[in-house]
């Protein structure tokens, strides 16, 4: 990216980011952040759902299973 010097001498000017790249810098840090939290969310796979519904069936089999004819 181009530095436009508001001084005399571009050396002064070239080693400090510009508001615009430091605006840049901080949304490719939040869009990279942002990318590694949503990698990380589903790369641990959440089976409590499926857990509380197999409960609730082996809890009703075992209800009902004495009482059938045998």
């Amino acid at each position: 990216m181009t530095v436009i010097p508001y001084s005399t001498t571009p050396s002064a000017r070239a080693t400090a980011p510009s508001i615009l790249d430091r605006l840049l810098i901080s949304a490719g840090t939040a869009l990279a952040d942002w990318g590694v939290r949503r990698a990380t969310r589903h790369a641990v796979p959440d089976f409590g759902d499926q857990t509380a519904a197999f409960e609730a069936r082996r809890e009703t089999a075992a209800r009902i299973l004495p009482m059938l004819p045998r």
